[in-house]
């Protein structure tokens, strides 16, 4: 398994099926392509705190199949580039590209963001990571390298679903980190890396609802669909994702487990 786990999901969007579109119809109240716990109107305030405008230049980290990224490109029609280790991810991303013609501004590259970016020293003036920064090792070194390649006084905007905001317990723990590597972590963890890395916080809001609404339409969609998913899937898969979906939800609702999405100032 890949870092990110998220192959299979990604190869389904590659070239979607009817079930595939049935279940996102279901599972997402608005969506915009997007594998995540993002709304549209969460993705505004990003935009709207990122101060973009179409001569910004944007990177975006964690793209998967590039749904925040067209959204941004969409809105603000700047200069982006969006950035996954999954080959399927981009595979899907550059066919919405095209599909989109938005080749002008918008591309894509496979990247292991685990490693040093390749990017030069102030390339970009903003950088966004939806819902991925869970998933990475090393996180600090990660924030260091964003920082380099910001230019001074740019943003960068996260969100970040693993912030322990209660007790939960190793059976949780498990069961929330089913698909891929899953790193949990203190309320004031992200905080302090950020200002070692070189940031001022600009401001932190608790977007837990969002991902209970995503989680709870996905877990009714699935349902929905069981017949067809079983068949695809196997019968244990099915209950497994069920129950990662059900661990989310409830330690979530329980506010145990917390989603925050994060804007800092590069100093």
């Amino acid at each position: 398994m890949s870092q990110y786990g998220y192959s299979k999901t990604y190869n389904d969007l590659v070239s979607p099926t009817d079930l595939t579109v049935a279940i996102r119809e279901h599972a997402y109240r608005d969506d915009f392509g997007q594998h995540s716990w993002i709304t549209s109107t969460e993705m505004d305030l990003v935009i709207e705190k990122l101060s973009l405008s179409k001569e910004s230049k944007v990177l975006d980290i964690g793209c998967g199949v590039g749904g925040p990224t067209m959204f941004i490109a969409n809105k603000v029609g700047c200069q982006i580039i969006g950035v996954d280790m999954e080959p399927n991810g981009i595979e899907a991303a550059n066919k919405s590209v095209h599909r989109n013609e938005l080749k002008e501004i918008v591309s894509f590259k496979q990247l292991d963001v685990s490693q040093e970016l390749p990017f030069s020293d102030q390339q970009f003036s903003a950088v966004v990571s939806i819902d991925v920064i869970i998933h990475i090792q090393n996180r600090d070194v990660l924030f260091s390298e964003i920082a380099r390649i910001l230019q001074p006084r740019g943003v960068f905007a996260f969100t970040d679903a693993g912030v322990v905001t209660g007790t939960v317990t190793d059976e949780e723990f498990a069961a929330r980190s089913i698909n891929v590597l899953t790193l949990f972590h203190s309320p004031s963890y992200n905080e302090t890396i950020l200002r070692k890395a070189g940031f001022e916080i600009i401001d932190i809001k608790d977007t837990t609802d969002n991902l209970i609404q995503i989680a709870g339409g996905r877990k009714e969609a699935r349902l929905k669909f069981k017949d067809e998913l079983e068949k695809l899937e196997s019968a244990e898969t099915f209950a497994r994702e069920q129950l990662y979906l059900e661990t989310i939800l409830k330690l979530a609702t329980e506010k145990r487990l917390s989603r925050f999405t994060y804007f800092a100032r590069k100093n």
